[in-house]
């Protein structure tokens, strides 16, 4: 499989259609010898997503981004961030831009997982 095609475990692709930066991000990161495993979302942060979103807390994609961000923003190497965009687009942009495009593949393929586990369904008005 090549990079263009690769996406994180349970994801569809029907949120997010090419995971790259996230994906060559994690391979980085694990690479540089970085523990990345804090950015892999929990079973149990993938069950209170589940319950924000049946309660109406969490309603639109943008929700779930802002709930991702507050959890694994800072976790996110801006440096490491920087190199993975720079390599794949071939220009240089700004650290906050890369972390919110790595915060939303993030949010994508944890609704994403869910679905996959029927736990939530989504609706075209998440995109």
């Amino acid at each position: 499989m090549n990079s263009n095609s690769e996406k994180p475990f349970l994801s569809t692709g029907k949120l997010i259609e090419n995971y790259k930066l996230l994906v060559n991000y994690m391979k980085q990161c694990r690479d540089a010898g970085l523990d990345c495993s804090p950015l892999i979302p929990s079973s149990d942060f993938l069950l209170e997503v589940k319950r924000l979103v049946e309660s109406d807390y969490i309603s639109k994609f943008s929700d779930l981004v802002k709930l991702v961000e507050k959890k694994f923003g800072n976790l996110i190497s801006c440096d490491l961030a920087l190199r993975v965009f720079t390599e794949i687009h071939g220009y240089v942009v700004s650290c906050d831009l890369v972390k919110n495009m790595l915060i939303t593949q993030l949010a994508g393929w944890i609704i994403e997982m869910l679905e996959t586990l029927g736990y939530v369904k989504i609706k075209f008005s998440w995109r």
